[in-house]
C-alpha cells in the first residue's frame, strides 16, 4: 500500500477504536454526521468476449467504456467479466464470472444473455450489444448521467494483506447519515489491466463477506474477506462494492491499487 493508502485507512481504523467521541458531529469527515454522506462512485460491469475471432460489437463497448472512464475517471469503477459465447472460448473466462452474469440475468424481466452486456450499479441499468462506438458511448452515458448527481451513505477504506500468494481484502465500511441499512454485503473483486486495446480491467478472482445484517447510522465495521489468490496477477487492482444482501443493488464502490 502507498503511504496515502495506509494514513486513511489507519484514520477511519482509529475512528473505529474511539468512536468518534472528539469530533464534532458537523464534521465532513465524521462517519457519525448525521448529515453526512459521500459521492456516488459508479460501478459498470461488462461481460464480454475477446476470444478469437473478436467481434467488432465487444471491441467496440471495451472502447466506449475506455472512453466514458476517461471522461468521469474519479466518478466510475469498471470491471471486466469475460465468458465464453458459443463457439469463441475467452481465455480469461471464469467460472464465478458466470455464475454472476446468472445472477443478474435471472433478476431480470428480460434474461437474454449474450456479449456485450454492461451492467450498471447492479441491475440498477443494463446496456446490451454495441452496434459502434459511439452508440455504445451514447447509451453508456445516457444511464450514467442519471446517477452522476446522485450520493451515497456509505464510505469505506481500504486495506490487504498478502499471505502464501494470496491477497486478503481488509475493509473498514462506516455508515453514514442517522439510518440504519439492514442486509449489505462487501465485495472485492481483484482486477489486472493487461495490456492491449481490448484487455480492459480484467476481473481475475473475488470474494465476498458475509451478510451484515445491521449497522446503525454512524457505524462503522472492519472486515476481513476470504482470500483471494493472486495467481501472479500484474498491474493489480482491487474493486471494492458495497451491495444488497443479494448482491444486486450497488450502494458504492471504490478502488485499491495493488503495490
Amino acid at each position: 500500500m502507498s503511504l496515502s493508502e495506509k494514513t486513511a485507512f489507519c484514520i477511519l481504523a482509529l475512528l473505529a477504536a474511539s468512536g468518534c467521541s472528539d469530533m464534532a458531529r458537523d464534521n465532513a469527515l465524521d462517519p457519525k454526521n448525521p448529515d453526512g454522506s459521500r459521492p456516488l462512485v459508479i460501478l459498470l460491469e461488462a461481460f464480454v468476449n475477446t476470444g478469437s475471432p473478436l467481434s467488432d460489437y465487444n471491441r467496440f463497448m471495451i472502447q466506449a467504456l475506455d472512453s466514458l472512464e476517461s471522461l468521469y475517471p474519479e466518478r466510475m469503477e469498471i470491471v471486466h467479466y469475460h465468458r465464453h459465447a458459443g463457439s469463441v472460448q475467452d481465455p480469461y473466462h471464469l467460472i464465478e464470472n458466470e455464475i454472476l452474469y446468472d445472477r443478474y440475468t435471472g433478476s431480470m424481466s428480460s434474461g437474454v444473455k449474450g456479449v456485450p452486456d454492461v451492467f450498471i450499479n447492479g441491475t440498477t441499468a443494463r446496456v446490451q450489444g454495441a452496434s459502434s462506438v459511439e452508440t455504445a458511448f451514447r447509451r453508456l452515458q445516457e444511464n450514467v448521467l442519471g446517477l452522476l448527481p446522485c450520493s451515497s451513505l456509505w464510505t469505506m477504506e481500504a486495506g490487504y494483506s498478502l499471505e502464501n500468494g494470496k491477497i486478503v481484502p481488509e475493509i473498514v465500511l462506516a455508515r453514514l447519515g442517522d439510518s440504519e441499512a439492514t442486509g449489505v454485503r462487501v465485495r472485492a473483486v481483484l482486477t489486472s489491466r493487461l495490456d492491449g486495446p481490448t484487455a480492459g480491467h480484467v476481473a481475475k478472482g473475488s470474494s465476498e463477506s458475509a451478510v451484515i445484517d445491521r449497522l446503525e447510522g454512524g457505524e462503522i465495521r472492519t472486515l476481513r474477506l476470504p482470500e483471494i489468490p493472486l495467481n501472479g496477477t500484474a498491474n493489480a487492482e482491487l474493486i471494492l462494492v458495497v451491495t444488497d444482501r443479494d448482491g444486486l443493488r450497488v450502494e458504492q464502490c471504490g478502488s485499491l491499487q495493488i503495490r
